[in-house]
C-alpha cells in the first residue's frame, strides 16, 4: 500500500503538540518530526498542524473534549476547503516517546473509501518505524487477505442485481410494444391501412409484412442485451432464450390489444404502463412472495396470472436466473432436473409461445369479422334505436325525391353504384346515439360526374366511408357493380 493509491495529495490534519508529554523534553518526538517519516512526504501529503486546548491525560472528560475538537476541525476543513478526492484521513498524536519507543495515536478515516481503513494505519506505522529506528528508507509492507464473501451475501447481491435489471429491462422493453401500438394506431387514425386495402393490398400481406419488420426491429435490442449478459459474464443460463422469444410473443399480443384504443397517445401511454407494472414491479413482487413461507402459494398463483402479459415472462426469468440459489435454498421442492420445468421458467417459455399462436388466431378472427356481432348487439339496445323520420319531417327537394324513386326502381345490376335509403346511426353504450345519415339515395353509372354536398355534420364522410366498406350501414342497401358493399 502506498500513498499513490490516491490520485491527489492527501490533506491531513494533526495536533501540533502531543497529548501526553514525557518529563524529559528530549524524549518527546513532535508530531511534525514523526510525520516527516511518511512515504514521499513532500509530494504525497499536505499536513496542517493545529493547536488544541491542553488537558490532563488523567481526566477522561478532557481527553474526550480534545477528541471532539479534532473531529470538529476535520469536519470544518472538509466544508471550507473541498476538492476531489475528499480528505480520507487525519492523525491525533497522543504519545511519541522516543526513549521508551511508545507511540500512540488516534487515526481518523473517511469510511467512504474502502482502502483507508488499512492504508492510513499503515502510513502511520511506517512513519513511526522510520523515525524510531532512524531508517528513513525503511518500507513497511502490509498485505491484506479479506475473508471470502459468504454465500448469503452473494445471494443477496444477486437478488438485488436481478431486481434492478428486471426494473430497467421492463422500462426499456416496454417501448417495443409501445412503438408497435403507436405505429398501428397512427395508420388507423389516418386511415392508411384502409387506403392500402382498397388500393389492392391483401390483409395477409399487410399483417405479414408488419410482423416480419416488427420481429426484426424487436430482436435488435434483444441481441444487444444478450451480448451484454455474456460480456459481463452474468451467470444467467436461461435469460438469453427469453430475450429471443419476447418479441415473438409480445408483437401479436400488441396487434390485438391495439384494437382497444382509438388514440395513438393513449395507446402508447397505457401500453408502457401495463408492461412496466407487470414486468418490472410484478416480477419482483412475485419472487418476494415465493420466498416468504406464508405467501408461497400466492406467489405461485400470481406467477401464472401475470404471464398474461408477455413482459412478465421475460423479467420473471431474469429474477429466477439471478436468485435461483436463494429460491432453491428456501424451497428445496422447486429444485428440478431442469430449469425448464413448468414450475420454474418452463411456464414462461410455454406461455410466450402460446402468446404468439393465440393472439395471431385472435387477430385473424378480428379481421374476418368474427367479433362484428358485438356491434350488432350494441345496435339492438333500446337506447340506440332511433325511429326513422317521416317523409314530411325530412323536407326533401323534388329532385331528391325523384332520385330516390328512380334508385328504388332499379335493380343492383342496372347501375354501377347504388345507394338506396341508406341510414346510419352511431350507437353508444353509455352516451346517446348519434344520427349521422337519414334516408339517402343515389345511383351512379360510368362516366357520370358526381358531387355530394352538405353542411358540416350532414353525413358526407359517413356515406363515403360506407361506400369503401370502412363502416357498416344501419339500414338500407349499398351495392357496387351489383355486389353488396
Amino acid at each position: 500500500m502506498t500513498p499513490t493509491l490516491f490520485p491527489l495529495k492527501q490533506r491531513i490534519i494533526s495536533n501540533k503538540v502531543l497529548l501526553k508529554q514525557d518529563l524529559v523534553a528530549a524524549n518527546n518526538m513532535a508530531p511534525s518530526v514523526l510525520l516527516a517519516g511518511l512515504q514521499d512526504y513532500s509530494s504525497n501529503f499536505e499536513i496542517t498542524y493545529q493547536d488544541f486546548s491542553p488537558v490532563s491525560i488523567s481526566n477522561a472528560t478532557q481527553v474526550k473534549a480534545v477528541a471532539d475538537q479534532m473531529d470538529d476541525a476535520v469536519f470544518k476543513n472538509r466544508l471550507n476547503d473541498t476538492y476531489f478526492p475528499y480528505r480520507f484521513g487525519s492523525f491525533y498524536h497522543v504519545e511519541a516517546n522516543n526513549a521508551t519507543k511508545v507511540f500512540k495515536a488516534a487515526i481518523f478515516v473517511n469510511a467512504t473509501s474502502q482502502e483507508v481503513a488499512a492504508a492510513y494505519p499503515h502510513f502511520y506505522y511506517q512513519a513511526v518505524l522510520r523515525q524510531a529506528l532512524g531508517k528513513p528508507n525503511l518500507n513497511f509492507k502490509v498485505t491484506t487477505t479479506p475473508y471470502p464473501i459468504t454465500e448469503k451475501l452473494k445471494q443477496r447481491a444477486a437478488l438485488a442485481g436481478g431486481s434492478f435489471t428486471s426494473f430497467v429491462v421492463s422500462i426499456g422493453f416496454a417501448l417495443i410494444p409501445a412503438t408497435i401500438a403507436s405505429f398501428i394506431l397512427n395508420e388507423r387514425e389516418k386511415n392508411l391501412k384502409h387506403m392500402q386495402l382498397i388500393s389492392g393490398m391483401s390483409l395477409p400481406a399487410y399483417w405479414i409484412s408488419n410482423l416480419i419488420f416488427d420481429l426484426f426491429k424487436g430482436l435488435i435490442p434483444s441481441a444487444i442485451v444478450i451480448g451484454l449478459i455474456y460480456a459481463y459474464d452474468l451467470q444467467w443460463d436461461n435469460s438469453w432464450l427469453m430475450f429471443i422469444l419476447y418479441p415473438v410473443g409480445v408483437i401479436p399480443f400488441t396487434y390485438v390489444t391495439s384494437f382497444f384504443f382509438a388514440s395513438e397517445n393513449v395507446a402508447q401511454t397505457i401500453t408502457i404502463f401495463v408492461h412496466f407494472v407487470f414486468g418490472g414491479i410484478g416480477a419482483i413482487v412475485v419472487l418476494i412472495l415465493r420466498l416468504i413461507e406464508s405467501t408461497q402459494s400466492v406467489g405461485d398463483a400470481l406467477a401464472w396470472a401475470f404471464r398474461v402479459i408477455p413482459s412478465f415472462c421475460l423479467t420473471d426469468t431474469i429474477m429466477f436466473d439471478s436468485s435461483k440459489a436463494r429460491l432453491f435454498l428456501v424451497r428445496p421442492s422447486l429444485k428440478k432436473d431442469s430449469d425448464y420445468d413448468l414450475e420454474l421458467i418452463g411456464g414462461d417459455v410455454l406461455v410466450l409461445c402460446l402468446h404468439f399462436i393465440f393472439w395471431l388466431l385472435v387477430l385473424l378472427a378480428i379481421e374476418l369479422g368474427a367479433f362484428n356481432w358485438t356491434k350488432r348487439v350494441l345496435n339492438l339496445l333500446p337506447k340506440n334505436k332511433i325511429p326513422p323520420k317521416l317523409a314530411s319531417e325530412l323536407n326533401q327537394d323534388e329532385d331528391v325525391i325523384e332520385e330516390e324513386e328512380r334508385v328504388a326502381a332499379l335493380k343492383p345490376s342496372q347501375v354501377q353504384v347504388r345507394v338506396n335509403k341508406f341510414r346510419k346511426v352511431y350507437p353508444s353504450l353509455f352516451r346517446d346515439p348519434v344520427m349521422a345519415v337519414e334516408k339517402t339515395s343515389f345511383g351512379l353509372d360510368y362516366g357520370e360526374c358526381f358531387a355530394l354536398l352538405g353542411i358540416n355534420g350532414a353525413g358526407k364522410s359517413t356515406t363515403f366511408k360506407t361506400l369503401t366498406c370502412e363502416i357498416e350501414p344501419t339500414e338500407g342497401e349499398i351495392t357496387i357493380n351489383g355486389f353488396d358493399a
